[in-house]
């Protein structure tokens, strides 16, 4: 059940950026129109839609991080392709268990370099101004 909150937690952020504040909030899954942050995915074990759901999250993040932050790191085409290749090895993985290791290897090399968690947010470090 962790590996279903877990990647459902992580969806469902990544589906709530917030512009004006410069964080990422957390949608209900009732926002979730594709209802793809839903952690039954997991349980039941439906690989593909688990794949498309964590790439898209992951892909959201890394183009929020390169518009909105103002770290240089993420103007080197090295480090774009470094978290590109997150989502490559998201839609290669052929376990859960491999989503669920890239989600929190995602969360603990990215989201440890860029984010920062304050009052149940995700606030970017170094935003643009």
């Amino acid at each position: 059940m962790e590996s279903a909150s877990t990647y459902e937690y992580f969806l469902r952020r990544a589906f709530a950026f917030n512009e004006e504040k410069h964080c990422f909030e957390m949608i209900v899954n009732s926002d979730d129109n594709a209802h793809l942050s839903r952690a039954q995915l997991v349980t039941n074990n439906k690989i593909t839609s688990v794949k498309v759901g964590t790439a898209y999250a992951m892909s959201i993040f890394n183009n929020v991080l390169i518009n909105h932050s103002a770290d240089p790191c993420l103007n080197e085409s090295s480090e774009k392709d470094r978290l590109d290749s997150y989502l490559d090895r998201v839609l290669q993985s052929k376990k859960m268990k491999d989503i669920i290791s890239l989600i929190m290897d995602y969360k603990n090399d990215v989201w440890g370099k860029y984010l920062i968690e304050w009052d149940f947010m995700l606030k970017i470090k170094n935003p643009k101004p």
